[in-house]
């Protein structure tokens, strides 16, 4: 039956290929941005950041 429901729904709605692609595409963008910004990130900045916690 859910082959049956695969089958059909593919089929009936048109331009289906466009959505994994374009989530692709958000995704490897936000991941190179969050790459960029982790590697150009000052070491005293990560320091401050992973001792706000402790703080308190």
């Amino acid at each position: 039956m859910l082959k049956f429901i695969k089958h059909h729904l593919v089929e009936s709605i048109g331009g289906l290929e466009f959505f994994p692609i374009l989530s692709l595409v958000i995704f490897t963008s936000i991941f190179t941005i969050a790459t960029i910004i982790a590697v150009r990130a000052k070491k005293q900045y990560i320091n401050q950041m992973s001792n706000l916690p402790l703080e308190d």
